[in-house]
């Protein structure tokens, strides 16, 4: 497939099945997530495979700050609503992003990281 093609096929799950995610498949996501260009190829992230109970508490936590913050105008309730559906999540985080600007910038939790897994995975060290 050529770069076009790539670009022009990409598209973003919003929709999960119940079928399981096996051990094999996980581990072929997570190497090649942890191959995407960084800046200076520093690919400051880290993986965190979440057990069913990890994913639920963040689910529940999710719904219950939209339910205390109904005049927030954002996709909170939505992506708890997608981690609901979903089998499988893998939280990726980086410990050492520190922005003032972000900080600054924006006032609501960031919970773009969050996508859809019970093992820690560390690939800065690859």
């Amino acid at each position: 497939m050529n770069f076009d093609e790539t670009i022009n096929n990409r598209r973003s799950a919003r929709v999960f099945t119940n079928e399981p995610v096996t051990q094999n498949q996980l581990d072929k996501i997570l190497l090649s997530a942890s191959l995407a260009p960084s800046a200076k190829n520093r690919q400051p992230w880290k993986f965190y495979v979440l057990s069913d109970e990890q994913k639920n508490h963040i689910m529940n936590m999710l719904f219950e700050w939209d339910k205390l913050n109904t005049n927030e105008k954002t996709s909170v309730k939505g992506t708890a609503e997608q981690i609901k559906q979903a089998n499988k999540m893998i939280m990726l985080y980086s410990d050492n992003y520190n922005s003032s600007s972000k900080m600054i910038n924006y006032k609501k939790p960031d919970y773009i990281s969050i996508r859809v897994c019970h093992r820690k995975y560390d690939f800065t060290s690859c």
